[in-house]
């Protein structure tokens, strides 16, 4: 039997997933559209059934909570034969619970300034069936993309396209706002931000603050901005600022790094080679340790046989200097030219030879 060659084997599963990734994307595209038809929402109204046989449900109380930490409120309605409405406004959407007196289960959804139909089975709240509710109706979909086996790469891009195609959406600013978390520049953040400010329906959105202070925390974490001035002990108990490093060097690269870091200690003899091809070109090199264990840090140190300036204050994770430089992975580094300012940062460890390079020829 003739075999085909790795080339034609590899072809068909590239081709056929794309296929599988534009259909779903289509399908969610007329999905969403469909729900962007439906005029604003100003408040929203829940409308709940419960079937089932239980005396809460004759005469009771049913509660409405918020779980999310930007706004915080909760209503409570009475129950009559398994039927009750909330209605009013939250300013910032996100999950609440409806829980009712004397059911230990509860339902989980999506809230925003919407219509919702709910029905459920008194013995089975979680699994309620949920109508209305634009971002509620997205994330079923989401949910259901996934159960299907969808990629987190297929999930991603639907949640892209859903966003793109509606950017004045609850979905859009959640997405946003996940975004900004991670953002290597804040100006296309910031874009959008203004849109949303722009737009009344998000005047009182708590997450709008939330992006504001990510990104004027990020700015000074821009190329051009001064670096954050901080000091650390090394490991003979001597007291060093980094800004004393920064003035007599042409370059300094911040090395954040961790002796009890599988990853930070596969990469410092790569770290260790740079050094000893930039150093005599003006490159120093400041390690600074998130350990909490003096020992290990002495330990990887010596073991490493790292050559440049150490310090740290063993405070491990709960370092101050952390959202200074958005310490979110180990080992990270910045590097700051001799005036104080950061040239560039978040630099992937595989391209760092070619950076230096080129600021060190």
């Amino acid at each position: 039997m003739t075999r085909l060659s790795s080339n034609k084997q590899r072809k068909y599963p590239i081709k056929i997933d794309y296929i599988c990734l534009m259909k779903q994307i289509l399908i969610s595209l007329v999905f969403f559209m469909a729900l962007a038809c439906s005029p604003e929402k100003k408040q929203y109204e829940i409308s709940v059934k419960i079937t089932g046989d239980h005396p809460s449900l004759d005469t009771g109380e049913a509660w409405l909570n918020t779980l999310s930490r930007y706004e915080t409120f909760s209503d409570t309605v009475s129950v009559r034969n398994g039927k009750f409405t909330f209605r009013g406004v939250i300013n910032t959407p996100g999950n609440v619970t409806i829980r009712i007196r004397g059911i230990n289960d509860f339902i989980l959804f999506y809230l925003e300034n919407d219509k919702y139909e709910i029905t459920a089975q008194v013995h089975d709240l979680k699994n309620a069936t949920i109508k209305g509710g634009e971002t509620q109706q997205i994330l079923i979909h989401l949910d259901s993309l996934k159960k299907s086996g969808a990629s987190p790469f297929r999930i991603d891009s639907v949640k892209r396209i859903l966003a793109t195609e509606n950017p004045l959406s609850s979905f859009a600013l959640d997405l946003l706002t996940e975004e900004a978390k991670t953002m290597a520049e804040t100006t296309p953040v910031k874009e959008q931000l203004d849109r949303f400010r722009a737009h009344p329906s998000f005047s009182n959105n708590a997450k709008l603050k939330i992006i504001e202070d990510l990104i004027h925390q990020k700015k000074f974490l821009d190329p051009g901005n001064p670096a954050h001035i901080f000091q650390m002990e090394d490991p003979k108990g001597n007291r060093v600022s980094v800004d004393s490093v920064f003035t007599t060097n042409k370059l300094t690269m911040l090395y954040f790094w961790a002796g009890c870091n599988d990853r930070s200690r596969e990469l410092n003899r790569l770290v260790t080679n740079l050094y000893k091809e930039f150093h005599p070109k003006g490159l120093e090199i400041i390690g600074v340790s998130l350990d909490d264990i003096r020992g290990e840090w002495i330990h990887a140190i010596r073991e490493d046989n790292l050559p440049w300036i150490q310090i740290s204050d063993l405070k491990g994770t709960f370092t101050p200097i952390i959202p200074y430089y958005e310490i979110n992975t180990l080992p990270l580094c910045v590097l700051v030219d001799q005036q104080g300012k950061i040239v560039k940062r978040k630099i992937p460890f595989d391209e760092l030879d070619s950076v230096l390079g080129s600021l060190l020829p």
